[in-house]
């Protein structure tokens, strides 16, 4: 086995201690969180990373007798899946009267960053797991959900099941209005025919299938949800079973993606009929927001691996991490992941927020809003950070043997499944047009923005807020267009970035204001400053301005007076404080 770049993800992820101490600062369990990211975070590091190491292959056993077609994981990623079982982490954020640990989402969020930093593919299970659970406790009757949640989240690897969501059609990937399974009613149970595709764990124990009962209404207004367990009351298995494996994919080898075909299956209505579309959009949204954990989980994984070779490659007399070229590249990686992370991580405590009080207009806003830029943004920073790794290696991050060629083939799917990079962008607009979410995004924007009072931050909080009343105006000129369907499709992608771009400004810049309040350290500060004056538009009245603060960070940060004065960029200057 490989020796771990680290012994522990998380003591070796600083941002992240920082962003939970902060967000559950006084809280009664802040003792019991850090116990568990930190267990998370050495079982990842130190035994997960190694026994992952080798990719393997899912294999479909196919059988004499019908619909008993058996899928093969590879034996460690099943060894490693029984841990996390064993360990409660199936059901981390589930109530404990059904047998979780009632943890916070947030704390959720972070065990996943700490599992798909080892190997990505493996946990994808145990996420699609989590979140069929969550489901049915949100919307199943309480004979489903006292026959199926416990058993789900169980700590016990043999009687434990597994979950997956089907959705994906031949001819229904983005457009679900073209769903075509069907489902006939007979006197309350269904039977379900047709054929899913792209599904991840397709042998699950416990299917949630979208589908269309007879008779009703074409596109998503038709749609229904419905159970369909692999295994009936009597022992008997259901009649359904998985036709093929896609095992030619690019990536997340471990983890088996497959076709089901169902044959008269046995299932059962979840909630009321035709209310499938808005359910499956809830296991979506959580589900996209583990994808943007997952991605970086990727991202850190490719920066360590990143740090590790430059510290021990030698070139033109000097380690690599020595030469100012991939001082600045490691300085940029740390300052992107860190900015995202602060993203995603307050999805998850609006998430909090939000099943505390349903009612909280203004969490709720936040997480419809959130949800969209985390997958996004997640798989944007996983995917530009594990290819910018194999750069960093050179001709050793193209082959097997050091590993990063993996993270970028796996790390692809995060921009993929549950629903495009497009299919988000466009949904920021939809968060707009229907729940005005994104006016909820620019008020939180700007309360982090108050609290910013250090003379050298604030003249970038100005920028950020000019920003701000940039977006608002390009808002207003899409809307008012002769078509604001066609104007909001084309510049999607381009207001998604910008407005993460805001967001992530006023999330580092608060950040650096509390960490001056809090210990006097500048680290984040530095960070914040450089980010800004990467991704926002140079202004020519801020031109001088910029120049002095950097001087004025002397005072700041005094062990970096030298370079300060030679005119270095940040990322050289503040290297061994960022990095």
């Amino acid at each position: 086995m490989k020796k771990p770049l680290v012994p522990n993800y998380y003591k070796a992820n600083p941002h992240l201690e920082f962003l939970i101490e902060r967000m559950f600062k006084g809280h009664d369990d802040l003792d019991t969180f850090r116990h568990v990211l930190s267990d998370v975070g050495g079982i990842s590091a130190r035994k997960f990373s190694s026994l992952l190491a080798e990719e393997g292959e899912c294999v479909l056993e196919r059988a004499d007798v019908p619909y008993h077609n058996k899928v093969r994981i590879p034996e460690n990623s099943e060894l490693v899946s029984e841990i996390c079982r064993e360990k409660g982490w199936f059901g981390s954020a589930m109530p404990a009267e059904y047998g979780g640990t009632g943890l916070p989402h947030a704390i959720n969020g972070g065990i996943h960053l700490m599992l798909s930093e080892a190997d990505m593919a493996t946990f994808i299970t145990a996420g699609l797991t989590q979140g069929v659970a969550e489901t049915l406790l949100r919307f199943a009757g309480p004979q489903l959900q006292e026959k199926y949640v416990s058993r789900l989240i169980s700590d016990d690897a043999k009687a434990g099941l597994t979950g997956a969501m089907l959705l994906t059609e031949p001819n229904a990937g983005s457009d679900l209005g073209n769903v075509k399974v069907k489902a006939i009613n007979y006197n309350g149970v269904y039977r379900l025919s047709g054929e899913k595709c792209f599904i991840s764990n397709p042998d699950a124990d416990v299917l949630v299938v979208l589908g269309r009962e007879q008779g009703a209404p074409e596109g998503t207004q038709g749609l229904s949800m419905f159970l369909v367990p692999k295994y009936l009351d009597d022992g008997s298995r259901n009649k359904w079973y998985v036709q093929s494996l896609e095992n030619a994919k690019l990536g997340i080898h471990p983890s088996p993606t497959g076709t089901i075909v169902f044959e008269d299956a046995e299932g059962y209505l979840i909630g009321g009929q035709q209310r499938g579309f808005k359910q499956m959009l809830f296991l979506m949204n959580r589900s996209r927001l583990m994808v943007g954990m997952q991605a970086l989980g990727v991202a850190e994984r490719a920066f360590l691996a990143s740090v590790d070779y430059a510290s021990k490659r030698i070139q033109f007399g000097k380690t690599l991490d020595q030469l100012p070229g991939m001082q600045e590249v490691l300085a940029n990686m740390r300052i992107n992941i860190e900015a995202a992370t602060s993203l995603v991580l307050r999805s998850y405590r609006f998430l909090d927020d939000f099943l505390k009080d349903v009612n909280n207009i203004t969490a709720a806003g936040m997480v419809r809003i959130l949800t969209p830029l985390s997958k996004y943004r997640g798989a944007e920073v996983g995917n530009a950070m594990a290819s910018r790794a194999i750069e960093n290696l050179g001709g050793y991050g193209y082959i097997k043997e050091y590993g990063v060629e993996r993270l970028l083939r796996d790390v692809k799917i995060t921009s993929i499944y549950e629903g495009t990079n497009d299919i988000q962008a466009l949904d920021v607009f939809r968060a707009q047009a229907n729940d005005k979410a994104i006016f909820s995004l620019f008020r939180d924007a700007g309360a982090l923005l108050a609290n910013v009072r250090n003379p050298k931050l604030s003249p970038y909080a100005s920028r950020v807020r000019k920003l701000e009343r940039d977006l608002k105006v390009r808002l207003m000129e899409i809307y008012s267009s002769s078509s604001p369907r066609t104007a909001a499709e084309a510049e999607a992608r381009r207001f998604t970035g910008d407005i993460i771009a805001l967001y992530e400004s006023a999330l580092m810049l608060d950040e650096a204001q509390y960490q001056i309040d809090t210990d006097g350290n500048h680290r984040k500060a530095a960070m914040a400053m450089k980010y800004i004056d990467d991704v926002l538009p140079s202004h020519g009245a801020f031109r001088n301005a910029r120049a002095s603060l950097r001087f004025g960070m002397i005072k700041m940060l005094p062990r970096y007076a030298n370079s300060l004065r030679t005119g270095l960029p940040p990322g050289v200057r503040y290297f061994d404080s960022i990095v």
